[in-house]
């Protein structure tokens, strides 16, 4: 999935994305499909179904060859630049043990994942906008450059015509067919009543978000657009592939006997809960500590003004002789 959503976000504008993160007023137009995409051999990169849902979009997937790690020199070189910007942030972990050392990186750890996204924009913005010793230029003057017509008019990239599209061919699949009671993958059966006008039987392309089952996209046979299916039994919880497999792979560990997906799901089920009442009291205890040092630090809260008198009496010197007072009438 981090592959459909990394062909996605490069090849989609980004106004509404940064938008949504509450950036506004930057420069960012870099966008479009690619003509070409180098991956290196990593078992994702070769899968067939990646070849063909480039090819749909002409895309050619160009692989390095094999044990010549310089023609990777260029990404390796932003990857580098980009890491050495996050190791000297609070709780990284390093690049390698050796190099962590004895340093604390979870007690060190201060960013929250949504303020640690906000760094990276920025600092993805600043790369865009430095001048590159090789280009000679930022590379957001060469985008411009290339795009420039000759009368100071930009011609940029068309458009993808339907974004989700574009996101839901990326994504993984598998190839089943339709059943009396839907489309099963995982185990999981899947419905629609859009399904009633395909014969029993018919082959289809199931593409699936790993990180949320409850939904899944099919392409029959002869189809030009997908279809989105829920669960059959809309009271089940959404959940991941993992831990899906997970919880199917320890019951059948502790049984020989087919585990049916409604059982994996009361699992899951109970799993939520408990999470939920953890979390439920680790925020009531966040909250609890926010609210003590709050009140510490109001000096409008009487019981800050008990606790200054009662340090003004602890400071007092007893072996310093009183001073006496004359009194008026």
């Amino acid at each position: 999935m981090s592959v459909a959503l990394c062909i996605a976000h490069a090849a989609l504008p980004k106004n509404s994305w940064l938008k949504s993160y509450g950036f506004s007023g930057y420069e960012y137009p870099f966008y479009g499909l690619p003509k070409r995409i180098h991956v290196d051999n990593a078992k994702e990169f070769r899968s067939k179904k990646l070849s063909d849902s480039c090819r749909s979009y002409g895309i050619e997937l160009t692989f390095r060859p094999r044990g010549t790690p310089h023609n990777g020199a260029h990404i390796e070189r932003l990857i580098g630049t980009l890491m050495g910007k996050i190791h000297i942030l609070p709780g990284t972990t390093m690049s390698s043990t050796k190099a962590k050392g004895d340093y604390k990186s979870e007690r060190m750890a201060s960013l929250l994942f949504s303020e640690f996204r906000e760094w990276l924009i920025r600092e993805v913005e600043i790369y865009h906008s430095t001048e590159h010793s090789a280009l000679g230029c930022s590379p957001l003057h060469k985008w411009e450059e290339y795009y420039q017509n000759k009368d100071g008019s930009f011609s940029y990239p068309l458009l993808v015509d339907d974004p989700k599209r574009l996101l839901i061919d990326f994504m993984p699949s598998k190839t089943r067919v339709i059943g009396r009671a839907g489309v099963r993958i995982h185990n999981i059966d899947y419905y629609t009543n859009t399904l009633k006008r395909f014969d029993i039987g018919t082959k289809c392309v199931v593409r699936y978000d790993p990180d949320s089952l409850k939904k899944i996209w099919v392409l029959p046979e002869g189809e030009k657009n997908y279809i989105e299916l829920s669960y059959a039994d809309l009271r089940l919880p959404d959940t991941t592939l993992s831990e899906f497999k997970s919880l199917r792979k320890k019951i059948r560990g502790e049984s020989a006997r087919r585990v049916p997906a409604a059982e994996v799901f009361k699992l899951i089920e109970k799993n939520e809960q408990l999470v939920s009442a953890a979390t439920m009291a680790s925020k009531q205890a966040r909250k609890t500590r926010e609210r003590k040092k709050s009140r510490f630090a109001d000096p409008g809260h009487p019981l800050n003004g008990q606790r200054q008198i009662e340090k003004h009496i602890e400071s007092i010197d007893y072996s310093v002789n009183p001073v006496a007072y004359t009194l008026e009438d």
